[in-house]
């Protein structure tokens, strides 16, 4: 049940009509859950705060620990580079990796046990030309580390723009997105054609997971099973001028299982609930992802093979509601990203909100700034 804008600018409208609201809804749509938010109100509210670029959060297995690339010019003034910083729930402490200042960071995820970091490396150009631009991208790197910020490899894998490495398991491989193609100047992006590789830790082999199905845009991958990925993706080219029908058939739904080998054209997954993206998994196998029922609007649902068992309606903090969705292993807490710049800017900014699941209450995050963080010097 999503409050109407103009009855939620009006206090005393609202406070007046809201009980019988949420009756309607509970009557009406008895999955539907109304959160609570930090403020006890599901009003917009726009908070103020420094401009942040949030690229990816990963919960460590005991819950404690996230690990969060950020991007900013902050620490090196005006230079803009992305590092990798870990916030520790219970101090609020937040601390940087102090990994060689040539290249950004991103991507970054804790392995299963929570023992190791994989993550992107590119190296970061002064020069912000197509060019340039285009070379820094296509020469990404995967990097392996331990927690401690020793044992630092690089990954031998194929060159290109790589995305999202996860590690499987029993930590022995890392699946990821790779790019086949760029796209001329001029272009919102510069890449497409991607596609899923796997390298073996151990004996450093290097293959297409499943495909290939060259994707215009990909995003977030996660093992549910040693054989089986979960994806987010965009418009595989067989469909790429007709995502229309195809948008509509599934529900635009961009979730996708994968089979290792597997090279049957995919469908997507969750096509009844409308607009499903952003999956990410608890140990026990739910599913955390976003989507849009009509009823609901934008909500955070929560899954069980292929089923809703929950969702929450999203708070309206920003014009595009929630963006990434990271469960804690444990299921007791959502940490996302929500835009905090208008729509389209040149410039992106957002910032991170956590849903405490066993409280239903939505809270945004207050990370200490990343020029302030204590640096965690290497241990190699």
């Amino acid at each position: 049940m999503v409050i109407p804008k103009q009855w939620t600018a009006n206090t005393s409208l609202a406070q007046y009509f809201l009980p019988g609201l949420l009756a309607l809804a509970l009557l009406l749509f008895g999955r539907v859950t109304l959160a609570a938010t930090d403020s006890e109100s599901l009003s917009i509210e726009k908070p103020k705060q420094i401009e942040r670029l949030y690229n990816h959060v990963s919960i460590h297995p005991n819950g404690e620990q996230w690990l969060i690339d950020e991007c900013t010019e902050r620490i090196n003034p005006p230079h803009h580079s992305c590092y990798l910083f870990i916030y520790k729930r219970s101090d609020q402490s937040y601390k940087r990796y102090d990994l060689d200042p040539a290249y950004s960071y991103t991507d970054a995820r804790f392995s299963p046990t929570g023992k190791f970091i994989v993550a992107v490396r590119r190296k970061t150009s002064r020069d912000k030309s197509y060019e340039a631009r285009l070379k820094e991208y296509t020469e990404s790197e995967l990097v392996v580390l331990r927690i401690d910020g020793s044992d630092i490899r690089v990954l031998p894998t194929p060159k290109g723009r790589v995305k999202s490495p996860v590690m499987s398991p029993d930590e022995s491989k890392i699946a990821y997105w790779i790019s086949g193609r760029t796209r001329p100047p001029g272009e919102k992006t510069i890449f497409m054609d991607f596609d899923i590789r796997e390298f073996d830790l151990a004996s450093g082999r290097d293959a297409l997971f499943t495909g290939p199905y060259r994707f215009f845009e990909a995003h977030t991958l996660h093992y549910k099973t040693a054989d089986i990925l979960i994806a987010n993706a965009y418009a595989p080219l067989a469909f790429v001028t007709s995502m229309g029908p195809y948008r509509d058939k599934y529900g635009s739904s961009s979730i996708y299982f994968f089979e290792r080998g597997e090279h049957k054209f995919p469908v997507p997954a969750y096509s009844a609930m409308p607009s499903a993206t952003s999956p990410s998994a608890a140990k026990d196998g739910r599913i955390y992802l976003r989507g849009s029922p009509k009823e609901s609007g934008q909500s955070l649902i929560e899954t069980a093979d292929e089923i809703e068992v929950r969702r929450w309606p999203v708070p309206q903090w920003s014009d595009q509601g929630i963006l990434s969705v990271a469960v804690s292993p444990d299921a007791t807490h959502v940490v996302f990203t929500y835009l905090t710049s208008p729509v389209g800017s040149s410039a992106p900014q957002n910032n991170l909100g956590l849903f405490d699941i066993a409280l239903e209450r939505w809270h945004r995050l207050n990370i200490p700034l990343p020029e302030t963080a204590l640096v965690l010097k290497l241990q190699n």
